[in-house]
């Protein structure tokens, strides 16, 4: 079974993930039994196993390595806030709370800043990339709804930036670089802990499917699709980065392409703040969802099949 399952790209994450989202579509409730059955297959346990995974890939990551990560993963993650940041401000000057032929506001702002670590650490572990797949502390923390809410706070506000709570982005990479110090003590460590991110990848990809509901996605209808369509082509220019002036493969890149689950909390945190836009939580949740089932799904498959062809 695990033979099979490999030939697949990202396959250990990809396939619980359509397993589980299948599952949640229609018995939503299934694993809801309390006890350690909830918290193993459930979403309940999506937190914990990723903050694992921060831990773990910290722990491998030698101090040295990490300016040449920076120089890759990093410029790639910061060239998407900016990408993000700029369209974002432009779509709302544009086209305002009303949206973009049924596009969300929230949910174009959301899908710009976000990015699904677990997708990207699968993918770069699977082709090399295990030392940059600490990057995906990093990338958790830019796909939290802070810098959308900071988006709209400034664009519809004249609010401090003082005044936002900055305690998930610390909590987001506090284990990430608690893995970095301890596997830069001692290299043992790391050593001890890196089985752990192959190993917890069908996990996490179990959890992230418990939380995908195929029903929701679907009523996303047409502005969905074009929301994912939108995000791609965007997103693509990540992939001219990483080749023609990182001179990179641009694995990274396309690993980058995926929109989180976790983004549906963009419309309800944006909300708490702005509740005039209220009208806007489910259309947003839908198109996000639908994005994030889109593109974790394909994008790991689209690398597997470009891969393939280099090879040939």
């Amino acid at each position: 079974m695990l033979k099979a399952v490999n030939k697949i790209p990202a396959g250990t994450f990809l396939v619980p993930l359509i397993v589980s989202m299948i599952l949640f579509t229609f018995w939503p409730n299934l694993f809801h039994i309390g006890g350690l059955t909830e918290s193993l297959l459930t979403s309940s346990g999506t937190g914990f196993i990723s903050a694992v995974l921060s831990f773990s890939t910290g722990t491998r990551i030698n101090i040295k390595v990490l300016k040449r990560l920076l120089k890759h993963q990093g410029v790639l993650l910061l060239t998407k806030v900016i990408i993000a940041l700029i369209l974002s401000f432009a779509f709302l000057a544009v086209f305002g709370t009303d949206g973009f032929l049924g596009v969300s506001s929230i949910a174009f702002v959301g899908a710009m800043f976000s990015l699904n670590p677990a997708v990207q650490v699968s993918i770069l572990d699977n082709y090399g990339y295990k030392e940059d797949s600490a990057i995906m502390g990093l990338s958790a923390a830019v796909t939290l709804p802070m810098l959308p809410l900071i988006v709209f706070m400034l664009f519809y506000s004249n609010a401090s930036l003082t005044e936002l709570n900055w305690m998930p982005i610390v909590s987001a990479l506090l284990p990430f670089f608690i893995g970095i110090t301890l596997g830069n003590l001692d290299p043992t460590i790391g050593k001890l802990f890196d089985p752990l991110v192959g190993a917890l990848l069908p996990f996490l990809g179990w959890n992230l499917g418990q939380s995908m509901n195929l029903k929701d996605a679907l009523s996303a209808g047409l502005p969905g699709l074009l929301l994912t369509l939108i995000f791609i082509v965007i997103m693509s220019s990540l992939y001219l980065v990483d080749r023609f002036i990182l001179k990179k493969d641009g694995i990274s890149a396309l690993a980058m392409m995926t929109v989180a689950g976790i983004s549906t909390v963009v419309a309800p945190t944006i909300v708490e703040v702005f509740p005039h836009l209220q009208a806007e939580v489910t259309a947003a949740n839908s198109q996000i969802l639908l994005a994030s089932i889109i593109t974790s799904i394909f994008t790991p498959l689209f690398i597997g099949y470009t891969q393939k062809n280099r090879q040939a």
